[in-house]
């Protein structure tokens, strides 16, 4: 074997190992239109809702 067919069988040879890399489930996650939350927690109440100013300053959970 020559070195120029070497060169070429090596060349083919890493073009078919990179291109079987590069599928479609590559993609990063904002380039997929699929993708709307990743790693966000559950959504939850900040506040809580008191009849009046005295049960809030009681801060007592169980009467909002």
């Amino acid at each position: 074997m020559n070195k120029q067919f070497l060169f070429v069988l090596t060349l083919f040879i890493i073009t078919l190992l990179s291109a079987k890399n590069h599928d479609n489930n590559s993609m990063y996650d904002w380039e997929n239109p699929t993708v709307f939350q990743q790693n966000r927690l559950s959504a939850r109440a900040t506040y809580m809702v008191y009849v009046d100013r005295v049960t809030a300053l009681a801060d007592d959970y169980s009467a909002s």
